[in-house]
């Protein structure tokens, strides 16, 4: 009976687990990407000074969740995202529409894609 007790307690708690870390991970891709919305209207409008402000806010969000994913997600989607942060930089403080834009669908895709990826179910938790 304890072997039961023990087994439905321990799956109990993966299954919190899992569902807590699912939670956590879509609460912040979408922090990050209402930041990145932002930033891609004012791109868009050609306001370049708010632009660089929604940056550094997007970029703020970002590294405020990213010290964190490393323990849930691969790091090479983390390198993605961080490559395409740069991009997005140089792209603003250029004034470069086209490049910032395609940097910012970069980040959204990747972002959407680690939502999908490890969203909770038997394959992950196991």
């Amino acid at each position: 009976m304890r072997v039961y007790v023990c087994v439905a307690l321990t799956i109990i708690v993966l299954l919190g687990f899992a569902f807590a870390t699912d939670y956590w991970l879509n609460h912040s891709t979408a922090a990050i990407e209402a930041n990145l919305n932002g930033l891609t209207a004012d791109i868009e409008s050609g306001d370049w000074k708010k632009a660089k402000k929604s940056l550094q806010e997007c970029c703020l969000s970002w590294e405020s969740y990213s010290d964190h994913w490393p323990m849930i997600i691969d790091y090479t989607e983390i390198s993605h995202i961080e490559l395409s942060f740069e991009e997005l930089s140089y792209a603003v403080k250029n004034k470069d529409a086209y490049e910032a834009g395609k940097a910012a669908v970069n980040i959204q895709y990747w972002l959407s894609y680690i939502r999908i990826r490890e969203k909770t179910n038997l394959d992950n938790i196991f």
